[in-house]
């Protein structure tokens, strides 16, 4: 992509697998063809930046999420509850004795 001898416009371009040399043309041909390859560039680096971005966010997300189920699963197994094999949270059954129900109640 370059003006040779400011004469006229050559790219190179890919075709079956192999570099080519394209002579586009000079004056008015060539200057748009110059401007056309200048904003797809442009364009392409717009997008490999704006995929950089989304990438740096869901990293930061997924760190996020990670962070967040470590202190939910610390705080429902410090609340008693736990996962039965590795379904839904459950609250623990406690077991008591029924000596231990008699002296709680008084009544029995």
């Amino acid at each position: 992509m370059a003006w040779k001898g400011s004469r006229y416009y050559v790219r190179n371009v890919k075709r079956c697998g192999q570099v080519v040399t394209e002579y586009v043309g000079g004056g008015a041909v060539g200057a748009a063809a110059a401007a056309e390859d200048t904003r797809r560039r442009a364009d392409r680096a717009e997008e490999r930046a704006r995929r950089h971005l989304l990438r740096t966010w869901s990293a930061a997300l997924d760190d996020y999420c990670a962070a967040v189920e470590r202190v939910v699963r610390t705080a429902l197994a410090a609340a008693g509850y736990h996962r039965h094999d590795r379904g839904r949270w459950r609250k623990r059954r406690v077991s008591t004795t029924e000596g231990e129900c008699e002296t709680a109640t008084g009544d029995r």
